[in-house]
């Protein structure tokens, strides 16, 4: 799926840009998902419909919550996501999440667990 996509931080294989509505539908797919939905903990147990998704976004939106798409450079396809969660702008500390929820990008290395660098702007 297509959408119009603001490219926000621009890495070699991906860039992240802003959440939108038009993703519900992709978060709703992945979410149900066993494969995918296991590793990350809770959202395995939990009862997602595009419409509860719809109204997540909307309130992470609202609410200026630092959650991203994660887009495949090359095609610009919504592939996953990506958050900040716990942010601590004193000591400008975050828990970093993330979810591949493209299976077919699976296999490729997104993210260098022992060389992760971030740029953040608080």
């Amino acid at each position: 799926m297509k959408f119009m996509l603001a490219k926000k931080l621009i890495g070699e294989k991906c860039y992240l840009s802003p959440i939108s509505l038009d993703h519900a539908k992709l978060w709703a797919e992945w979410m149900n998902d066993l494969e995918v939905t296991i590793p990350l903990g809770d959202e395995a147990y939990t009862i997602i419909t595009l419409e509860n998704q719809k109204e997540l976004i909307s309130s992470m939106i609202k609410n200026d919550v630092h959650v991203f798409s994660i887009c495949d450079k090359e095609t610009d396809a919504v592939i996953g996501r990506s958050m900040l969660l716990a942010v601590d702008l004193v000591n400008r500390t975050a828990r970093f999440g993330i979810a591949i929820g493209r299976k077919e990008f699976w296999d490729k290395v997104w993210v260098r667990s022992n060389n992760i660098n971030l740029r953040l702007w608080f």
